[in-house]
Order: C-alpha cells, then sequence, then structure tokens
C-alpha cells in the first residue's frame, strides 16, 4: 500500500562555465504496478516536459534516462549512479514516482522507496547523488496509492508568456543556486495522494507552483516555490488526512530552513481538531517535531508580501472547505496585504473580463466559491505602494470550474 508519497529535492549544481554543462535527469517510475502504474505513466510524461522546459530555459543540453516498467529496480537505480560522472558545472535532477512507506522504528522523516531489490530511503539515495559533484542537484520522490480528486493543483493556461523573464527566473532557480534541497510530499505517518489519469497531486502542484512562479513572479527563490507548492497541495483533505509537505533548503549563502508545515496551514487535518482558521498569516509557524524527528535547517518566517502568503489568503477566501463564518472574517485580513483603494485586474484563465476595487473582488472570491477552482496573484502585473507595504496594484488569475 502506497503510505508516504515523497518528494526529495536535492538541488542542482549551475555555473556560467561556458563548457561542461549539462542538465542530467533521471526518472525512476513504477509503471508496471497494477493500482498506481497509469498515474506513473502521467507523470513521466509531466516531468519530462518540465525537465525540457527548464533545459531549453538555461540553454543546457538534457540528458534524460527513465527507469520504468523492467527497468524499475534497485539494481538498475545503483548502476546509473555507478556509471554517472558529472562535470563541475553540471546539474542533476532525479525524481523518483512510485511506492513509499516508513516504519516506526525509524527516525527519519524521509520515507523508504519500495522498489525491487533492497531498500533505500529517500534521503540516502539523495546523498549518494550529492556526492557525484554536480552544482547542483534535485531530487524528487513522489509515491501515492490512494486515489481522490482534489480541489485544484492546475493551472489550464498561463497569463503571461514572456520567454526573456521566464529565461531569467529559471536561471534564477536552476543556473545561479548552488548547494541541495530536499523535499518530500507528506509529512511521516501522513499518505500522499494521486489520480490514475492525472497523476501525483504533489508533482501537479509542485509543476503548478514552478510555472507560476517564473511566469507571474518578479523575482524567485526556492522557498516560495515549495512554500507555494505545499499551499497547492494543503487544500485537499484525503481519506486519511491532510497531506503536509515538508522540505529543507541547504543553499550557500542563504541560512538552512526547514518547514514543516507551508506558511499557513489552512485546511485542518481531519485526524485532529479544527483550528480558528481567522489567525494571522503573520503568525508563527506551528510548533515543530522532536529534534530527533526533524530535518537540520531552522524553520522559515516567510515575508509579509511573500506571494505563497498572499496565495494562499486568496484562496482560502475561495475554498469551500473552509467554513462560510471563517470566511467572512478572513475578508477582514485583506488590508495586511492590499491597499485599501487598491484596484484589481481579474483574468479568468487568460481573458480579462474585469476591473475592480479590492473590497468588491475579496467579495467576490467568497460569494463564488462553488465556482472558482484557484486564484494566482500575478507580481509582475501588480504595483505596491511606495513604501513597499501594500499591494496598490493588482492582478489576479481565476481558474474556473
Amino acid at each position: 500500500m502506497r503510505l508516504f508519497f515523497t518528494f526529495l529535492i536535492a538541488c542542482f549544481t549551475w555555473s556560467f562555465s561556458i563548457t561542461g554543462q549539462t542538465l542530467h535527469a533521471l526518472i525512476i517510475a513504477d509503471t508496471k504496478d497494477s493500482f498506481i502504474g497509469t498515474g506513473c505513466v502521467t507523470d513521466i510524461r509531466t516531468m519530462q516536459e518540465q525537465i525540457n522546459t527548464i533545459g531549453t530555459s538555461i540553454n543546457y543540453p538534457v540528458q534524460l534516462t527513465v527507469l520504468q516498467d523492467d527497468q524499475f529496480s534497485h539494481t538498475a537505480l545503483m548502476a546509473y549512479i555507478e556509471s554517472l560522472i558529472l562535470n563541475p558545472n553540471d546539474v542533476l535532477l532525479t525524481y523518483y514516482t512510485g511506492h513509499g512507506y516508513t516504519t516506526t522504528d525509524r527516525l527519519s522523516n524521509w520515507p523508504l522507496l519500495k522498489m525491487s531489490g533492497p531498500t533505500i530511503a529517500l534521503d540516502q539515495l539523495h546523498a549518494q547523488l550529492s556526492k557525484k559533484g554536480a552544482r547542483f542537484c534535485l531530487t524528487i520522490g513522489d509515491c501515492c496509492n490512494n486515489i481522490a480528486r482534489p480541489r485544484s493543483v492546475t493551472v489550464r493556461n498561463l497569463v503571461v508568456e514572456d520567454k526573456k523573464t521566464v529565461a531569467t527566473q529559471y536561471a534564477a532557480l536552476f543556473r545561479q543556486a548552488r548547494g541541495d534541497v530536499l523535499v518530500a510530499s507528506c509529512s511521516r505517518g501522513e499518505c500522499s495522494y494521486a489520480d490514475a489519469a492525472e497523476g501525483s497531486y504533489y508533482t501537479r502542484a509542485f509543476k503548478t507552483a514552478l510555472d507560476c512562479a517564473v511566469h507571474y513572479n518578479n523575482t524567485v527563490n526556492w522557498r516560495e516555490v515549495l512554500a507555494d507548492a505545499q499551499n497547492r497541495v494543503m487544500t485537499f483533505i484525503g481519506p486519511r488526512g491532510r497531506q503536509t509537505p515538508l522540505y529543507q533548503l541547504n543553499l550557500l549563502d542563504e541560512e538552512p530552513v526547514t518547514t514543516v508545515l507551508a506558511s499557513f496551514s489552512g485546511v485542518p487535518n481531519t485526524e485532529t481538531p479544527q483550528t480558528d482558521r481567522a489567525t494571522s498569516y503573520s503568525a508563527a509557524l506551528p510548533a515543530k517535531p522532536s529534534a530527533a524527528t526533524l530535518p537540520t535547517g531552522l524553520p522559515v518566517q516567510p515575508p509579509p508580501l511573500a506571494i505563497d502568503v498572499i496565495n494562499r489568503y486568496l484562496n482560502d477566501l475561495a475554498d469551500e472547505q473552509v467554513p462560510t463564518a471563517t470566511r467572512l472574517k478572513r475578508m477582514r485580513e485583506a488590508d495586511q496585504f492590499f491597499d485599501p483603494k487598491a484596484r484589481v485586474s481579474i483574468y479568468v484563465d487568460q481573458t480579462l473580463v474585469e476591473v475592480q476595487p479590492i473590497g468588491q473582488v475579496i467579495e467576490r472570491l467568497c460569494l463564488n466559491a462553488a465556482r472558482i477552482r484557484m486564484i494566482n496573484l500575478i507580481e509582475n502585473r501588480s504595483q505596491r505602494t511606495p513604501d513597499a507595504s501594500h499591494y496598490a496594484v493588482i492582478t489576479i488569475q481565476e481558474i474556473w470550474e
């Protein structure tokens, strides 16, 4: 049974050197599994597209290996690692989609990957790959066997398609980053969910968060991308509760960061009492687990106008899973982010439909919660007040049913 779905991201090593720059990508997929195999095939297509987009955007040739079907084995994986030779300026991206699990006697938050042959943990795989000497190493593990449908994690149409801007944003994340990032799609003891046709929810959430960041943000960083991906997944409560992704950042020139919960855990876990969702978004993160079970690093407090925080706020207003009374209370928090006189340009998918005052937009989101699947702030078409404390001009994209 597919208990622990994980995303491990151990990051890349890029450089501005003229030669020896290649994006090495490995996809490991349990395509023959009778329950999740179809979803894993979809995950392969999703990640192949994303890997090619990254390579094109940063002008790196892509060398892709896919271990699937009979090659989905510990033996094939170890053979790949053994034969892998990297230049100091290469990037290494590894993606696993299949079953994952943990045991009660393990202290690690990261899952064990279920493949034929000896068991390997996601963080152990990441450590082996990190030793290969790439400048930036990204390893993703996605494991799930529960089929359900989330409120939304996919953007159908992007409003901004500026290839020069997109290339610059991808370069900031993949070409200029030095260090490693580790990501798990859910916390210890949780399930991670997937859809047979559309693939794993965290994979889709990660792709959407990355797409929105490079197309819509003025600047990009890994904390906002991964926090946004967390928020998108946490709107959904599966049969066994919510999945709460983890991430750990170890990037040069930045403080180490560990986030156990998203910027604000908006949807309560069905296994724990519901909390008052009117709590301010600037509130401290929930208490972290004991040091024995927590990845290394420090909990991170997002900036007041962080894109992931604002996206979470807007999406909470339009989330039917949030009680109506709580959403009405949340409406009063708009002045934390937006100037009272702010005007909002509203896109539905790719079409600009209306420009409204912020108060009317906040009410609109609450009233149309049954039809709106997702809201995205388009930062590069928005503008802050002179003191940069609030947004005065706002552009959002709504994705409707």
